[in-house]
């Protein structure tokens, strides 16, 4: 067992999630609003363009899983690849948000390339990041621990992620920079500012990381993957993580729209909502922190979720009684940020406990693996989330263009925000009843490997839900 983590290296780790959450946030917040807006780009291809990109990033993710988990740098399987998706990120995010006048196939042709590029770079920095939380400890507890700190940074990424963008964009643009240039130029601050913190956490974590022979033990992606998938709790994992992710990009997606089309709101209103969503999940995380050492991560899950579903079912019905305002959206959207709070602080624990059960059953550990399929599953979900989001304001008849939207759009831009997420939370939070890892269990999955490293068997008592 290795020793405990110094909190020089917990923050070091930790501090990676706020670059993470402030890349991801910003893109699934504000990609589609830009490229429907000053890039010009139709709602139904603008979806179908991000879901595509997302998907690529999935194959991307099984790739760079599989290299990393196979490695032989000396100095570690995981911060290599970290160091080439820096500067990949940094450029591609800058071409992304900037308008060079392209309209129809060309404008499809450029940003979906670019689209496919980013996704592809982040999912090299988020894959062996993922891996690499697996690694550096081995205890339940600690492992929670790390987690718990890295959410602090993850609300406080999502905030500036969720919040700074527009208002960034708002500013530059009443400085005379116009609103194409606004977005460049907001872009480019934030992904300088993600890599400088993408580097702190290689330099942090150097050392710590696990040197392991690979060269006898080198499989293949498929029969790697396959390890994971066949896990008897991964499946329930999955279901978890899907579920969540699509409503978590529909609702991201579909914030901007609220604002502005349902609710008839100025488009600068976004940065308050999503700073005020964010301020919520960050109070939560403490509070999250304490349900789950004191009740088990799997139960912390299950509460949060299933308030959050209930909390939007019934806005649902309180957006017919009210007239949209600002408090009201607000309110609305503490529903999501509850299972998003618990989400990000609790699934990779959870997903990490699943390290000990396949190296029982394969005697190879795959972090990397474990964390590709966590990313190709949420691409994928992503993917899908984007998809629906946008073919459903197209069938319910939205257009960019028109002054005013049908009745059948805008309860079609509602229900995406409330029904549909509210939906997906509570099959989330049930997969998750159905996870059979808890803490005790967890301690007597070590206490097999232990057994199978020193003597070649171990016992199934209590396991046979697990092994």
């Amino acid at each position: 067992m290795k020793k405990k983590l110094s909190n020089k290296v917990i923050f070091g780790y930790a501090i990676g999630q706020l670059g993470d959450a402030m890349v991801y946030c910003m893109l699934v917040s504000y990609l589609a609003y830009f490229l429907t807006g000053p890039a010009g780009v139709a709602a139904g291809p603008a979806g179908t363009m991000s879901s595509v990109g997302l998907f690529v990033s999935a194959g991307a993710a099984l790739v760079v899983g599989y290299l990393s988990d196979n490695c032989k740098n000396p100095n570690g399987r995981r911060r290599p690849f970290i160091k080439v998706a820096i500067p990949v990120l940094l450029v591609a995010m800058i071409l992304l948000f900037s308008d060079f006048g392209f309209s129809g196939t060309t404008a499809i042709l450029y940003y979906g390339t670019l689209v496919m590029i980013l996704w592809c770079a982040y999912t090299m920095w988020f894959v062996p990041y993922t891996a690499l939380g697996a690694e550096i400890t081995e205890d339940y507890d600690e492992r929670l621990n790390l987690r718990n700190r890295a959410a602090i940074f993850t609300q406080s990424g999502n905030f500036i992620g969720g919040a700074v963008p527009m208002a960034l964009v708002g500013l530059l643009a009443a400085c005379g920079l116009g609103e194409s240039m606004s977005w460049t130029v907001m872009a480019a601050i934030l992904v300088v500012a993600s890599c400088i913190i993408f580097a702190i956490t290689i330099k942090a974590t150097k050392g710590h990381e696990l040197i392991i022979d690979v060269s006898k033990n080198r499989t293949n992606i498929v029969k790697d993957t396959f390890e994971i998938v066949k896990a008897k709790p991964t499946k329930w994992l999955i279901g978890a993580i899907l579920c969540y992710i699509i409503i978590n990009t529909i609702y991201a997606s579909n914030l901007s729209f609220v604002v502005t089309y349902y609710s008839g709101l100025p488009a600068s209103i976004v940065s308050i909502v999503s700073g005020a969503g964010m301020l919520i999940a960050l109070v939560l995380v403490p509070l999250i922190g304490t349900v789950a050492n004191k009740m088990d991560k799997r139960k912390a899950y299950v509460i949060f979720f299933v308030a959050a579903a209930v909390w939007l079912f019934v806005f649902r019905f309180i957006f017919d009684l009210f007239e949209p305002s600002i408090p009201l959206i607000i309110l609305l959207g503490a529903g999501v940020m509850i299972a998003m709070a618990a989400y990000w602080q609790l699934i990779a624990a959870l997903s990490y406990d699943l390290v000990e059960v396949v190296e029982i059953n394969c005697g190879r550990r795959l972090e990397g693996a474990l964390a590709s399929l966590q990313t190709v599953l949420q691409q994928v979900a992503g993917s899908i989330g984007m998809l629906i989001w946008g073919w459903v304001l197209a069938f319910g008849g939205f257009d960019a263009t028109a002054a005013a939207q049908t009745d059948s759009a805008l309860d079609s831009i509602l229900s995406l925000s409330t029904i549909v997420p509210g939906i997906g939370i509570l099959l989330s939070a049930v997969f998750i009843i159905a996870y059979p890892i808890s803490r005790e269990k967890f301690l007597l999955v070590q206490k097999a490997l232990e057994d199978k490293k020193k003597t070649g068997e171990y016992s199934r008592e209590g396991l046979e839900r697990i092994l």
